[in-house]
């Protein structure tokens, strides 16, 4: 049921006559607490309180009730008196409804003075919401005014500093432009820095290059050097091998001992003597740089005996001398073998010549 449907009902409602579905939907509506229904059950409630003051108290005539009590009275012989007072009553009852309609009347009559002050009330109410909207609107409007006078003050204040700003101003263009020079002298010797320290570089990477020259010339010289000793050194011992080759092979108990017939292996002669021994060959096999040739002496019984070291020329051509002293008498044959460079106390490979003594 809607509000509207139920505006018609509140009054009946307060004088307890209203059907009990509706007011059970009433009574909803209040247990809700639904503020339309509990408002406009209230003014029906002032109203029925109204009622008893819109007609004036009326004083009953003196043996009115006398009169009523002896129309309705039994006797048989006042019958004729009961017609009138039945003829009464229903004037009275006559009276009496048109006195409920008047009352009626009254009570709309009331309800729109009701309804007249209660719209007068919520204009009240509206114009009460409207001058306290304007209230805030003046507080709003004089807190924007004293904002707007703080403002202005500071704007005071800050047109009143203006010069003593603008006087610092100067004097930091002034500091500005000092730090501007400075800082273009700085550039200059940085930059005229750079340019040294780039001259200086050209001069140190020609003078490490010279170096770097320098000291591979004294390198080249220093290895030129050793070469010259090295073969000062060959000489000298060539020479003494030639010496004690020639002392050997002057000696007439020398015994010239040929080995390898063909051109293409090893070959040349063994010259033994009890006080040593030369040996002359070619086509010696190439060496690498950290082997060596070395000698054997192959005596009739035990291990072979180390006598010396040599190496061969770059043409395969060799020689060897020994002035060790030598038992022929014991020794079968000579033997080469490829060693390390520092040679070895017993061969380590399988001797690439053989020359038996006997």
């Amino acid at each position: 049921m809607t509000h509207a449907e139920m505006d018609e009902l509140y009054e009946l409602y307060a004088l307890g006559v209203l059907e009990a579905e509706l007011g059970a939907e009433i009574d909803k509506h209040l247990e809700e607490k639904c503020s339309y229904c509990v408002e406009h059950v209230r003014k029906a409630f002032e109203l029925l309180a109204t009622l008893p003051e819109v007609t004036e108290a009326v004083q009953p005539p003196a043996g009115l009730r006398r009169r009523l009590l002896a129309s309705v009275s039994t006797t048989p012989k006042r019958r004729s008196n009961w017609v009138f007072a039945v003829a009464g009553l229903s004037a009275a009852a006559a009276g009496l409804l048109i006195f409920s309609l008047w009352s009626a009347t009254q009570a709309s009559r009331t309800r729109e003075q009701l309804n007249a002050v209660s719209q007068d009330r919520d204009r009240l109410r509206a114009a009460t919401a409207d001058l306290n909207q304007s209230q805030q609107e003046a507080t709003r409007l004089r807190n924007d005014l004293a904002a707007l006078t703080t403002e202005r003050d500071q704007l005071r204040s800050a047109a009143a500093n203006l010069g003593k700003t603008q006087a610092e101003t100067v004097q930091l263009r002034e500091q500005l432009a000092a730090l501007t020079k400075e800082r273009d002298e700085l550039r200059v010797a940085v930059e005229k820095s750079r340019n040294d320290a780039a001259r200086f570089s050209n001069q140190l990477a020609s003078l490490t290059t010279e170096r770097d020259q320098l000291r591979a010339s004294a390198t080249r010289s220093e290895q030129e050097a050793a070469a010259l000793r090295e073969e000062s050194a060959t000489i000298r011992s060539d020479e003494t091998q030639f010496h004690a080759a020639v002392e050997i092979l002057s000696r007439p108990r020398t015994r010239n001992i040929g080995f390898g017939k063909l051109e293409s292996i090893p070959h040349g002669h063994v010259f033994l003597n009890p006080e040593g021994l030369v040996l002359i060959g070619a086509q010696a096999p190439t060496l690498p740089s950290d082997r060596t040739f070395e000698l054997w002496l192959m005596p009739v019984q035990g291990a072979p005996e180390p006598v010396g070291l040599f190496r061969p020329a770059a043409s395969g051509q060799f020689v060897f001398t020994s002035a060790r002293a030598i038992d022929t008498s014991q020794i079968k044959a000579i033997a080469v073998s490829i060693e390390p460079r520092q040679g070895s106390s017993a061969p380590t490979t399988k001797p690439i010549l053989i020359v038996p003594l006997g």
